[in-house]
């Protein structure tokens, strides 16, 4: 493994490039794989074909603030639409987004099942566990983002891919 930020060899799992102080994976001028010199704006190095992470002109510690408003409910229309040059960045906040409106559909659904005689404690009991479960896949979705992952959430990441703002 190479540093992102001067481009000498570290160790696969530092926290912190001996050569240069900065944690490896930020950066953007060599490539992680093989250490060739490569462009801020480049997605894939010409030498070994390998994607580059974080490759972006925000800054690893912006990205992640970014990453993380893309999971949390309506905030995730900030970087949406302030982010539209960083290709990560947009695939976060639009399944997060999409993510949100989910949730908000689901809502609905469930008040309005809930006027329903007999069973409305259990659509009750039963949007308590689904709202649980899409605060996991928000919690999920940040965690990966951090670690620089495009975990597509199933389902929520098709309808992500149809959201152009």
């Amino acid at each position: 493994m190479f540093c992102r930020n001067c481009g000498k060899e570290v160790a696969p799992n530092v926290e912190v490039c001996i050569n240069c102080g900065v944690k490896p994976a930020n950066g953007t001028q060599f490539c992680s794989n093989c250490g060739t010199q490569t462009q801020a704006i480049q997605e894939i190095c010409v030498k070994c074909g390998v994607k580059l992470k974080n490759a972006s002109t925000a800054s690893g510690d912006n990205q992640a603030l970014w990453c993380v408003l893309s999971y949390l409910s309506i905030l995730s229309l900030i970087p949406l639409l302030t982010q539209k040059e960083n290709k990560f960045i947009q695939f976060h906040a639009r399944q997060g987004f999409a993510l949100f409106l989910v949730a908000v559909g689901i809502f609905v659904a469930m008040i309005i099942l809930g006027f329903i005689p007999f069973i409305g404690w259990i659509i009750g009991l039963a949007s308590t566990l689904v709202h649980v479960g899409i605060l996991v896949l928000s919690i999920v979705g940040i965690v990966k983002a951090l670690q620089g992952e495009e975990w597509r959430i199933p389902v929520v990441a098709d309808l992500a891919e149809k959201i152009n703002l």
